[in-house]
């Protein structure tokens, strides 16, 4: 089966197309971003309110062949620190979901979100496949409830980003009752006065940077946490 791309790079074949004039590549060209749209890895989320401000958001993956024949092994749920108290998080998935993938919390780091990272001990989810149940329990910082939240797909083997994506958040069902969402956080304090100092030197001020990008390198190494830690 084509990807995505080669889909809509093939929409662009003036020998093919375009003596059926310029209507047809078009409409074949909407018809080829369509088709790879609705390939793509799709994540809903059945949310549930806990009440207080908790929820908890149970998880379905399908494979719907994004990634070739390929199995999705690897998937990260991305939780933004600054909507989701990161402290707050528990994975709660039951049994047999559990003893089948190896579920970890990775913290967050400048720039780079805390995340829920689940890897399968078997096969995985096969082309067409999809396997529900994966359940996160959160407490939300945000505004009204929780909505769509990002994801990445990755290969185990070599931790390459495969795809990314945005789940689909399903509306709140009974539990704890609910009650008005939280009040939004306060303003975030006034800015120090500026420094009067010596500046420090231009590599000083590049450690940001580069601190972030070897936590985001190896954010399934040293910054993993224990499943389920409370």
């Amino acid at each position: 089966m084509p990807r995505a791309s080669e889909r809509r790079s093939s929409c662009l074949s003036p020998a093919r197309l375009w003596p059926r004039g310029p209507a047809a590549l078009l409409l074949a060209c909407i018809m080829a971003a369509a088709a790879g749209r609705a390939s793509a890895t799709a994540i809903d989320c059945q949310l549930q309110s806990l009440g207080g401000g908790d929820y908890q958001c149970t998880y379905t993956v399908t494979n719907n062949g994004s990634l070739g024949s390929a199995p999705i092994n690897e998937f990260d749920l991305l939780f933004d620190p600054t909507l989701y108290d990161e402290s707050s998080l528990r994975i709660t998935t039951a049994s047999p979901l559990s003893s089948t993938w190896s579920e970890l919390l990775l913290a967050s780091a400048p720039g780079v979100p805390a995340a829920y990272d689940a890897l399968a001990l078997g096969s995985g989810i096969a082309k067409g496949g999809s396997a529900t149940g994966f359940s996160v329990d959160f407490r939300w910082l945000g505004t009204g409830v929780p909505s769509s939240q990002g994801f990445e797909i990755y290969d185990p083997a070599t931790f390459a980003l495969l795809e990314t994506g945005q789940t689909d958040g399903g509306g709140t069902s009974g539990g704890g009752g609910g009650g008005p969402p939280p009040p939004p956080p306060p303003p975030p304090p006034p800015p120090p006065p500026p420094s009067t100092g010596v500046p420090a030197p231009s590599g000083v001020s590049l450690l940001p940077l580069g601190l972030i990008a070897v936590l985001a390198a190896r954010r399934r190494g040293s910054r993993r946490i224990q499943a389920g830690a409370s």
